[in-house]
Protein backbone atom coordinates (compact mmCIF):
# COMPACT_ATOMS: atom_id res chain seq x y z
CA UNK A 1 0.00 0.00 0.00
CA UNK A 2 2.96 2.31 0.58
CA UNK A 3 5.01 1.10 -2.39
CA UNK A 4 4.68 4.52 -4.10
CA UNK A 5 6.10 6.36 -1.06
CA UNK A 6 9.88 6.96 -1.00
CA UNK A 7 11.93 5.04 1.62
CA UNK A 8 13.02 8.15 3.55
CA UNK A 9 9.67 9.93 3.42
CA UNK A 10 7.96 11.16 6.61
CA UNK A 11 5.10 8.72 5.99
CA UNK A 12 7.43 5.70 6.05
CA UNK A 13 9.27 7.03 9.08
CA UNK A 14 5.99 7.50 10.92
CA UNK A 15 4.80 4.00 9.97
CA UNK A 16 8.12 2.53 11.13
CA UNK A 17 7.81 4.39 14.45
CA UNK A 18 4.27 3.11 15.07
CA UNK A 19 5.35 -0.45 14.20
CA UNK A 20 8.28 -0.34 16.64
CA UNK A 21 6.10 1.07 19.41
CA UNK A 22 3.42 -1.58 18.81
CA UNK A 23 6.03 -4.38 18.93
CA UNK A 24 7.46 -2.86 22.10
CA UNK A 25 4.01 -2.86 23.69
CA UNK A 26 3.55 -6.49 22.73
CA UNK A 27 6.89 -7.39 24.28
CA UNK A 28 6.08 -5.46 27.47
CA UNK A 29 2.70 -7.16 27.72
CA UNK A 30 4.31 -10.59 27.28
CA UNK A 31 6.94 -9.76 29.86
CA UNK A 32 4.29 -8.59 32.31
CA UNK A 33 2.32 -11.81 31.85
CA UNK A 34 5.49 -13.85 32.42
CA UNK A 35 6.28 -11.94 35.62
CA UNK A 36 2.73 -12.41 36.88
CA UNK A 37 2.91 -16.15 36.16
CA UNK A 38 6.22 -16.44 38.01
CA UNK A 39 4.87 -14.52 41.01
CA UNK A 40 1.77 -16.71 41.09
CA UNK A 41 3.91 -19.87 40.94
CA UNK A 42 6.11 -18.61 43.78
CA UNK A 43 3.10 -17.74 45.91
CA UNK A 44 1.59 -21.18 45.29
CA UNK A 45 4.88 -22.87 46.21
CA UNK A 46 5.20 -20.77 49.38
CA UNK A 47 1.64 -21.65 50.37
CA UNK A 48 2.33 -25.35 49.75
CA UNK A 49 5.49 -25.20 51.85
CA UNK A 50 3.58 -23.45 54.62
CA UNK A 51 1.01 -26.23 54.75
CA UNK A 52 3.64 -28.98 54.63
CA UNK A 53 5.26 -30.32 57.80
CA UNK A 54 9.07 -29.96 58.08
CA UNK A 55 9.45 -33.74 58.03
CA UNK A 56 7.48 -33.98 54.81
CA UNK A 57 9.58 -31.22 53.23
CA UNK A 58 12.79 -33.04 54.10
CA UNK A 59 11.49 -36.35 52.75
CA UNK A 60 10.36 -34.65 49.55
CA UNK A 61 13.78 -33.06 49.20
CA UNK A 62 15.54 -36.40 49.70
CA UNK A 63 13.23 -37.97 47.14
CA UNK A 64 14.06 -35.18 44.70
CA UNK A 65 17.80 -35.73 45.20
CA UNK A 66 17.36 -39.44 44.56
CA UNK A 67 15.32 -38.68 41.44
CA UNK A 68 17.90 -36.26 40.06
CA UNK A 69 20.80 -38.63 40.71
CA UNK A 70 21.88 -40.14 37.37
CA UNK A 71 20.47 -43.66 37.00
CA UNK A 72 23.96 -44.88 36.15
CA UNK A 73 25.01 -44.26 39.77
CA UNK A 74 22.37 -46.64 41.14
CA UNK A 75 23.17 -49.19 38.44
CA UNK A 76 26.87 -49.00 39.36
CA UNK A 77 26.08 -49.48 43.08
CA UNK A 78 23.93 -52.49 42.23
CA UNK A 79 26.79 -53.88 40.11
CA UNK A 80 29.21 -53.50 43.02
CA UNK A 81 26.73 -55.34 45.24
CA UNK A 82 26.57 -58.16 42.71
CA UNK A 83 30.38 -58.22 42.62
CA UNK A 84 30.50 -58.49 46.41
CA UNK A 85 28.09 -61.43 46.38
CA UNK A 86 29.95 -63.16 43.56
CA UNK A 87 33.30 -62.47 45.21
CA UNK A 88 32.45 -64.59 48.25
CA UNK A 89 32.48 -67.66 46.01
CA UNK A 90 35.94 -66.98 44.58
CA UNK A 91 38.37 -69.64 45.77
CA UNK A 92 37.87 -72.15 48.51
CA UNK A 93 40.76 -70.93 50.65
CA UNK A 94 39.17 -67.60 51.61
CA UNK A 95 41.89 -64.95 50.92
CA UNK A 96 40.88 -64.54 47.28
CA UNK A 97 37.26 -64.04 48.29
CA UNK A 98 38.24 -61.47 50.91
CA UNK A 99 40.40 -59.64 48.38
CA UNK A 100 37.40 -59.45 46.05
CA UNK A 101 35.29 -58.04 48.89
CA UNK A 102 37.99 -55.51 49.72
CA UNK A 103 38.16 -54.33 46.12
CA UNK A 104 34.36 -54.10 46.06
CA UNK A 105 34.55 -51.73 49.04
CA UNK A 106 36.94 -49.43 47.17
CA UNK A 107 34.80 -49.50 44.03
CA UNK A 108 31.72 -48.69 46.09
CA UNK A 109 33.42 -45.60 47.50
CA UNK A 110 34.49 -44.54 44.00
CA UNK A 111 30.90 -44.64 42.74
CA UNK A 112 29.59 -42.75 45.77
CA UNK A 113 32.25 -40.03 45.54
CA UNK A 114 31.28 -39.25 41.96
CA UNK A 115 27.76 -38.45 43.12
CA UNK A 116 28.65 -36.69 46.37
CA UNK A 117 31.21 -34.27 44.88
CA UNK A 118 28.99 -33.08 42.01
CA UNK A 119 28.12 -29.78 43.74
CA UNK A 120 31.57 -28.29 44.21
CA UNK A 121 32.43 -27.40 40.58
CA UNK A 122 29.47 -25.01 40.41
CA UNK A 123 30.16 -22.87 43.53
CA UNK A 124 26.72 -21.83 44.72
CA UNK A 125 27.81 -19.25 47.30
CA UNK A 126 25.61 -16.47 45.93
CA UNK A 127 22.43 -18.52 46.43
CA UNK A 128 23.15 -19.61 49.98
CA UNK A 129 21.19 -16.77 51.62
CA UNK A 130 18.05 -17.20 49.50
CA UNK A 131 17.49 -20.95 49.09
CA UNK A 132 15.55 -22.96 51.71
CA UNK A 133 17.71 -25.99 50.77
CA UNK A 134 21.26 -24.72 50.35
CA UNK A 135 24.50 -26.50 49.47
CA UNK A 136 24.73 -27.99 52.97
CA UNK A 137 21.29 -29.55 52.54
CA UNK A 138 22.20 -30.92 49.12
CA UNK A 139 25.50 -32.32 50.38
CA UNK A 140 23.85 -33.88 53.43
CA UNK A 141 21.08 -35.40 51.31
CA UNK A 142 23.57 -36.93 48.88
CA UNK A 143 25.76 -38.23 51.69
CA UNK A 144 22.70 -39.77 53.33
CA UNK A 145 21.39 -41.37 50.14
CA UNK A 146 24.74 -42.83 49.07
CA UNK A 147 25.49 -43.80 52.67
CA UNK A 148 22.29 -45.82 52.94
CA UNK A 149 22.96 -47.48 49.59
CA UNK A 150 26.52 -48.28 50.67
CA UNK A 151 25.34 -49.73 53.97
CA UNK A 152 23.02 -52.06 52.06
CA UNK A 153 25.87 -53.21 49.81
CA UNK A 154 28.21 -53.75 52.76
CA UNK A 155 25.53 -55.70 54.62
CA UNK A 156 24.83 -57.77 51.51
CA UNK A 157 28.51 -58.63 51.08
CA UNK A 158 29.02 -59.56 54.73
CA UNK A 159 25.82 -61.65 54.81
CA UNK A 160 26.90 -63.48 51.65
CA UNK A 161 30.30 -64.18 53.20
CA UNK A 162 28.61 -65.44 56.36
CA UNK A 163 26.44 -67.78 54.30
CA UNK A 164 29.60 -69.16 52.68
CA UNK A 165 31.13 -69.78 56.12
CA UNK A 166 33.82 -67.11 55.73
CA UNK A 167 32.76 -64.96 58.70
CA UNK A 168 30.38 -62.04 58.31
CA UNK A 169 32.17 -59.70 60.73
CA UNK A 170 35.56 -60.29 59.14
CA UNK A 171 34.13 -59.72 55.65
CA UNK A 172 32.47 -56.51 56.83
CA UNK A 173 35.78 -55.18 58.18
CA UNK A 174 37.59 -56.09 54.95
CA UNK A 175 35.01 -54.23 52.89
CA UNK A 176 34.52 -51.27 55.23
CA UNK A 177 38.21 -50.42 55.73
CA UNK A 178 38.96 -49.61 52.05
CA UNK A 179 35.52 -48.09 51.62
CA UNK A 180 35.96 -45.66 54.52
CA UNK A 181 39.56 -44.92 53.56
CA UNK A 182 38.58 -44.17 49.98
CA UNK A 183 35.64 -42.00 51.08
CA UNK A 184 37.69 -40.02 53.60
CA UNK A 185 40.63 -39.45 51.29
CA UNK A 186 38.36 -38.71 48.34
CA UNK A 187 36.47 -36.03 50.26
CA UNK A 188 39.77 -34.55 51.44
CA UNK A 189 41.16 -34.40 47.89
CA UNK A 190 37.91 -32.96 46.53
CA UNK A 191 37.88 -30.35 49.28
CA UNK A 192 41.42 -29.19 48.56
CA UNK A 193 41.23 -29.33 44.77
CA UNK A 194 39.92 -26.56 42.56
CA UNK A 195 36.22 -26.74 41.75
CA UNK A 196 36.43 -28.32 38.27
CA UNK A 197 38.99 -30.87 39.50
CA UNK A 198 37.12 -31.95 42.66
CA UNK A 199 35.45 -35.02 41.19
CA UNK A 200 38.58 -36.14 39.38
CA UNK A 201 40.70 -35.83 42.52
CA UNK A 202 38.20 -37.91 44.52
CA UNK A 203 38.03 -40.59 41.83
CA UNK A 204 41.83 -40.71 41.58
CA UNK A 205 42.17 -41.32 45.32
CA UNK A 206 39.45 -44.00 45.39
CA UNK A 207 41.01 -45.71 42.38
CA UNK A 208 44.40 -45.79 44.08
CA UNK A 209 42.87 -47.34 47.22
CA UNK A 210 41.11 -50.00 45.14
CA UNK A 211 44.30 -50.76 43.21
CA UNK A 212 46.31 -50.94 46.45
CA UNK A 213 43.89 -53.48 47.92
CA UNK A 214 44.27 -55.62 44.81
CA UNK A 215 48.08 -55.35 44.77
CA UNK A 216 48.23 -56.19 48.47
CA UNK A 217 46.79 -59.62 47.73
CA UNK A 218 49.65 -60.42 45.36
CA UNK A 219 52.37 -58.75 47.42
CA UNK A 220 51.32 -60.09 50.82
CA UNK A 221 48.47 -62.65 50.67
CA UNK A 222 48.83 -63.13 54.41
CA UNK A 223 47.13 -59.74 54.83
CA UNK A 224 43.85 -61.43 53.93
CA UNK A 225 44.39 -64.43 56.19
CA UNK A 226 42.41 -65.00 59.37
CA UNK A 227 45.35 -63.95 61.54
CA UNK A 228 45.18 -60.41 60.09
CA UNK A 229 41.54 -59.81 60.98
CA UNK A 230 42.47 -57.65 63.99
CA UNK A 231 44.54 -55.35 61.74
CA UNK A 232 41.58 -54.83 59.40
CA UNK A 233 39.35 -54.02 62.37
CA UNK A 234 41.83 -51.38 63.56
CA UNK A 235 42.06 -49.97 60.03
CA UNK A 236 38.29 -49.88 59.84
CA UNK A 237 38.07 -48.01 63.16
CA UNK A 238 40.75 -45.46 62.22
CA UNK A 239 39.32 -44.85 58.76
CA UNK A 240 35.86 -44.48 60.27
CA UNK A 241 37.04 -41.61 62.49
CA UNK A 242 38.85 -40.05 59.53
CA UNK A 243 35.78 -40.35 57.31
CA UNK A 244 33.55 -38.75 59.96
CA UNK A 245 35.98 -35.84 60.22
CA UNK A 246 36.06 -35.37 56.45
CA UNK A 247 32.28 -35.51 56.19
CA UNK A 248 32.07 -32.72 58.76
CA UNK A 249 34.67 -30.71 56.83
CA UNK A 250 32.82 -31.30 53.56
CA UNK A 251 29.58 -29.99 55.06
CA UNK A 252 31.53 -26.99 56.30
CA UNK A 253 32.67 -26.34 52.74
CA UNK A 254 29.05 -26.59 51.66
CA UNK A 255 28.13 -23.92 54.20
CA UNK A 256 30.54 -21.61 52.36
CA UNK A 257 28.91 -22.47 49.06
CA UNK A 258 32.08 -24.33 47.98
CA UNK A 259 33.66 -20.95 47.35
CA UNK A 260 37.39 -21.22 46.51
CA UNK A 261 39.68 -20.32 49.37
CA UNK A 262 43.19 -18.98 49.21
CA UNK A 263 45.76 -21.74 48.92
CA UNK A 264 43.49 -24.17 47.05
CA UNK A 265 45.25 -26.32 44.48
CA UNK A 266 44.44 -24.83 41.10
CA UNK A 267 44.03 -26.52 37.77
CA UNK A 268 46.77 -25.95 35.16
CA UNK A 269 44.02 -24.50 32.97
CA UNK A 270 43.48 -21.71 35.49
CA UNK A 271 47.07 -20.46 35.30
Amino acid sequence: MMDHIPDRSPERELARLFREEREGWDREAGRARLVEACVAACEAEAAALGRRRPEASLLAFLAAQARFTPPGAWVAIAAVGALAVAGTGVGADGPAAFQALSSAGGLLALVCLVGVTRSKPFGMGELESSCPFNAVSVSFARLLLFGVASALVLALGSASAGAQGLGAARALALMAAPYLTACAGGLMCARRAAGPDAGGAAVAWASSVTAASALLFYAAPVAYAAASAWAWCLACLASGFWCASEVRAWLGEGARGFAPRRGDVRSPLDI
